[in-house]
């Protein structure tokens, strides 16, 4: 959600999850964004399997060790293969590119490209925390089988890899931000963000699902609203496991609860247990708050 409030504004854009880009090989068919033709209009076959050898670190030559070869064209002066960003920013000409992926091992290795470490590129580090209540009800809503001591597992290796991310930055190059204070206080949290990126805050940024984006991937619950705003039918996938949720909930910024009906207290508790109770720094109690 955060993204695309960012890529709201006229001077950013919003890729949505660049890790997913290493998925679309395995159905080519598939377009690269399920609410837009930005992807197959703007680029090539050959520039979308430039990125994707960049992104998933696929080997250019089958025979060649992926590390030898980018020894081999930085030396002979082809190194631009390997700086996908620096690519992105010619192509599509925004000084802010939002990647929205969530994972440290894929976002831990892009850090070290030499288009970041050169200088060539700004990066500024977001986290976005939630509430792991919530985090631990979305999994069981999504995933009804798999069990808490693998959410736990999942969970907290994320966090740990995230904050050893955060951590590698200066102050004025990080924010931490809590979907709570996003979604209760849009246009505040909004504005420490636009601070920290250099952008002048304009209150429409909140309201994405009315401005146009080319999301790679991203949250389904977002894509439904940018679906639903354009008159679509939102798809089968989200009513599923969200039933009418996305379909009744109003066209505004709300904070999501239904934890708090949902999920067992035997599965809570047997969370905190596996976490050690690693979630209460982030839990979001409103009354405490106030």
């Amino acid at each position: 959600m955060l993204d695309c409030m960012i890529g709201s504004h006229p001077s950013a854009f919003s890729l949505g999850e660049v890790s997913k880009i290493a998925n679309f090989k395995k159905t080519p068919r598939k377009p690269w964004s399920s609410v837009s033709d930005f992807w197959e209009t703007r680029f090539t076959p050959a520039e979308k399997e430039r990125l994707y050898q960049a992104f998933s670190n696929a080997r250019l030559r089958e025979a060649v060790p992926l590390k030898i070869e980018k020894i081999y064209r930085n030396f002979i002066g082809e190194g631009d293969i390997f700086s996908p960003y620096t690519f992105l920013h010619e192509k599509i000409g925004k000084p802010i590119l939002i990647d929205s992926s969530k994972y440290h091992f894929f976002v831990s290795p892009r850090l070290e490209a030499d288009e970041f470490k050169s200088g060539a590129l700004d990066v500024y580090v977001i986290h976005m925390v939630r509430d792991a209540r919530a985090v631990l009800n979305s999994y069981v809503r999504a995933y009804p089988d798999r069990t808490v001591d693998k959410i736990a597992r999942k969970w907290n290796a994320n966090l740990s890899g995230a904050l050893a991310i955060y951590d590698r930055f200066p102050e004025n190059r990080r924010l931490e931000v809590r979907y709570e204070e996003l979604a209760t206080d849009p246009d505040g949290t909004l504005q420490r963000v636009c601070d920290l990126l250099g952008l002048d805050w304009r209150p429409e940024m909140k309201e994405f699902w009315r401005h146009e984006h080319h999301l790679i991937a991203g949250s389904l619950g977002v894509l439904a609203q940018i679906n639903r705003y354009r008159g679509e039918q939102i798809n089968q996938s989200v009513s599923a496991v969200h039933g009418s949720y996305y379909k009744d909930k109003p066209m505004e910024i709300r904070l999501d609860t239904r934890w708090e009906r949902e999920l067992a207290p035997e599965k809570l508790a047997e969370f905190y247990q596996l976490t050690n109770n690693r979630n209460r720094p982030y839990e979001w109690n409103p009354a405490e708050v106030s």
